[in-house]
């Protein structure tokens, strides 16, 4: 993984649109400090970005934004890689309507699972090597086969993501009401941090960032502080702004970024890709939502580090020896951790001030 960023550069990349003293074109109400890139359109924020009036615009941006960002990372990269993205290309923004099929097994007079129910009393569900202990040899091959064939996602419970369990109109002046992760409230004020004013690059910076959380809460059915050093990995994964040095200047590419990156580390439909982008919009629109999510993202760093910093000494078993996520390529050094927490902690002072 390439060296984090300083903080002070970001500051540095960025230049604001000249659309001094004009109106914006969507609220019609404040200053405008951008212009769309695809229809010139002056507007103040985000939000006005995103509103209804500008959607057809703003949709369409985004989806040339993702294809130019996938036909650029097909030019380069491994064969395997090349071959996931121009299969995406394919497939960007159309739901794949084809599943295969699960069998299900009939609880009522199965009597295999009426014994499998017997073999887990006492049991510690949550303890993987304990119930895999419990199972028959049948019961593991089977797992592994769905393991192997990705059908085992179609057996968890459906997960609904804490930004979108309300409407956001009704969680304005809420904090944990919703379900969102704590606040943390112990961040240095954003002047203490920056002397000068916010790049512009900035909001989208921190966009990028949201989206590859959402996209790692999703991907791990939002269970992301059992494995605080494998969620890390996979934020990073796909947070350019994180990662690297890579700066943004609108909304839609620093989302098109981070679908690319989803599209080159997992195979995923255009459904994925569409529900990653309303994700963002969804923490993005709410400052509490977004505080919240770059709060949560705080806590995984700290408790990465924390993890990282004690010696390897755990044996592991039989379940984790074949399914465990950790790998040499999720690991990230303890310099990187502590950089990477000052920049979130510089981002989350920022949306305190600004969002």
């Amino acid at each position: 993984m390439s060296s984090v960023e300083n903080i002070d550069n970001l500051n540095a990349a960025c230049v604001s649109p000249e659309n001094v003293n004009k109106k914006c074109g969507i609220c019609r109400k404040e200053e405008a400090r951008y212009a769309c890139p695809r229809c010139n359109r002056p507007y103040c924020s985000l939000r006005c970005y995103q509103d209804e009036a500008h959607a057809d615009c703003s949709e369409a941006f985004y989806r040339e934004c993702v294809v130019e960002e996938l036909t650029a990372r097909s030019e380069s990269g491994d064969p395997e890689s090349r071959r996931r993205i121009q299969e995406a290309l394919l497939n960007v923004y159309q739901q794949n309507n084809e599943e295969d099929l699960i069998e299900e097994l009939d609880s009522d007079d199965d009597p295999d699972e009426e014994d499998l129910a017997d073999r887990l009393k006492g049991i510690d569900l949550n303890d993987a090597e304990a119930v895999w202990a419990q199972l028959s040899k049948t019961e593991q091959s089977e797992f592994k086969k769905l393991i192997q064939s990705g059908q085992v996602e179609d057996l968890l419970p459906e997960w609904d993501p804490w930004w979108v369990s309300k409407p956001v109109e009704e969680v304005e002046s809420e904090s944990t009401a919703s379900g969102a992760p704590e606040i943390i409230e112990d961040v240095p004020a954003f002047k203490d941090l920056c002397k000068s004013k916010p790049a512009s690059c900035l909001p989208f910076n921190v966009a990028n960032t949201v989206a590859g959380y959402v996209y790692c809460c999703r991907q791990f059915q939002g269970d992301i502080h059992s494995e605080p050093l494998q969620a890390v990995g996979v934020i990073c994964s796909i947070a350019g702004s994180l990662r690297g040095k890579e700066n943004f200047d609108t909304f839609s590419h620093a989302i098109a970024a981070a679908s690319a990156e989803a599209v080159a580390k997992d195979e995923v439909s255009g459904e994925v890709l569409s529900l990653l982008k309303r994700d963002v919009e969804a923490v993005m629109k709410n400052p509490l939502f977004l505080q919240a999510a770059l709060s949560d993202v705080l806590v995984l760093l700290h408790a990465a580090l924390k993890l990282s910093k004690k010696p390897k000494t755990q044996k592991k078993g039989a379940f984790t020896q074949q399914f465990g996520s950790e790998t040499s390529a999720n690991l990230i050094p303890n310099s990187d951790l502590k950089a990477l927490i000052k920049k979130v902690e510089f981002y989350l002072s920022w949306a305190k001030e600004f969002s």
